[in-house]
C-alpha cells in the first residue's frame, strides 16, 4: 500500500492505533483486506507530520522573521497571524490546494467590570509585561476554552480573592486578566506555583511513600473544606488539576469547571456535590 493510501485509510478509520484484526466492525471488508494495514507502524503523530508535509515550504515563506526568545511577549503570542489552507489529492499525493489568511477572529469572551466591587483584580495588557516587578508569572490561554468556562473562571478567582484566604489554602491565585485592544478577555495571568508534579503522576510513582499520599488527602481535604465555607466551587476535580510543589504540598488548580469521566458525574459538574465525588 502506498504512503496515500495508508494515512488516509488510518485517518478515514478515526482509530490512534493501526492495530486491525478481523474483528474490527469498522473495516470494510469489501474494499480493504483486514490485514492491509497491520504492522504498518502508523500513528496519529505521524499522520500530523504527513498532512503538514506540503504546507511546510509555503509557510515558511509567510512566517515572520525569527524573534529572540527575550524579546517575546504576550501582544507577539496574541496577535500571530494565521492561515487557513486546504488540502487535495493529485495522483494518490497530497498537495496543497489553498492557503489564505484567517479573518480576525472576535474573542470568545468580552469581559468588563460592572462596578468598583467587582473590580479588585489588575489588568495586564499583552504589549506592556508578562513578568511583574521580575517576577514570573503563568499565562492561562481562554482561546479554545469558550465564553462560558473563560466568564466562570474569573469569577470564582474573584471569590478566591474576597475570601483572604490564609497560606494554607493551597489554590491557584489570579493575578490579573490579559485584554486585547478592544478590552476583550483572551487569557488570565496566574501566580507562579513551584510544580514537582502533578497528582496524577505523583500516586502512579511506586517510590512515593504512603505517608506522602496521606499527606495529600489531608490537604486536599482541608483547601475543599475551606473553598465550600466560602461557597467556591472547584468544578473539575480530578487529580490532574492538583500540583504537588517543590516541598512536597498539594495545590488545587483550575477552577474553569467541565467534568471529567471517572471522577465527576456530569449531572454533579460544577457542583459541591461534585467537587465531593471527586474527592
Amino acid at each position: 500500500m502506498d504512503e496515500f493510501c495508508k494515512y488516509f485509510a488510518f485517518l478515514a478509520f478515526g482509530v490512534e492505533e493501526c492495530e486491525y484484526g478481523a474483528e474490527d466492525e469498522a473495516m470494510d471488508e469489501e474494499n480493504m483486506d483486514d490485514g492491509q494495514l497491520r504492522n504498518q507502524d502508523v500513528t496519529i503523530s505521524g499522520c500530523f507530520e504527513w498532512v503538514v508535509s506540503p504546507i511546510l515550504p509555503v509557510l515558511k515563506s509567510v512566517a515572520p522573521q525569527p524573534t529572540l526568545p527575550s524579546k517575546v511577549t504576550l501582544q507577539h503570542f496574541l496577535s500571530v497571524k494565521s492561515f487557513e489552507c486546504e488540502l487535495g489529492a493529485v495522483d494518490d499525493e497530497l498537495r496543497l490546494v489553498k492557503l489564505e489568511p484567517r479573518d480576525s477572529e472576535e474573542p470568545y469572551v468580552e469581559f468588563g467590570y460592572d462596578n468598583e466591587e467587582s473590580a479588585p483584580l489588575d489588568t495586564i495588557f499583552p504589549s506592556r509585561r508578562v513578568l511583574a516587578n521580575g517576577q514570573q508569572f503563568f499565562f492561562k490561554s481562554l482561546d479554545l476554552l469558550g465564553d462560558d468556562i473563560g466568564r466562570k473562571e474569573v469569577g470564582r478567582y474573584e471569590q478566591v480573592f474576597r475570601a483572604s484566604f490564609g497560606p494554607s489554602v493551597r489554590t491557584s491565585r489570579l493575578f490579573g486578566v490579559v485584554q486585547d485592544e478592544k478590552h476583550q478577555l483572551v487569557g488570565l495571568i496566574l501566580h507562579h506555583i513551584d510544580e514537582h508534579t502533578l497528582l496524577s503522576d505523583a500516586v502512579e510513582t511506586p517510590e512515593t511513600p504512603e505517608s506522602s499520599k496521606e499527606r495529600w488527602i489531608r490537604q486536599i481535604q482541608d483547601i475543599l473544606a475551606a473553598l465550600r465555607g466560602a461557597g467556591i466551587v472547584w468544578g473539575d476535580a480530578k487529580p490532574d488539576n492538583i500540583i504537588i510543589d517543590t516541598h512536597g504540598d498539594a495545590w488545587i488548580i483550575d477552577f474553569g469547571g467541565g467534568h471529567t469521566e471517572g471522577w465527576v458525574d456530569k449531572d454533579k459538574a460544577g457542583t459541591v456535590d461534585g467537587d465531593l465525588q471527586g474527592l
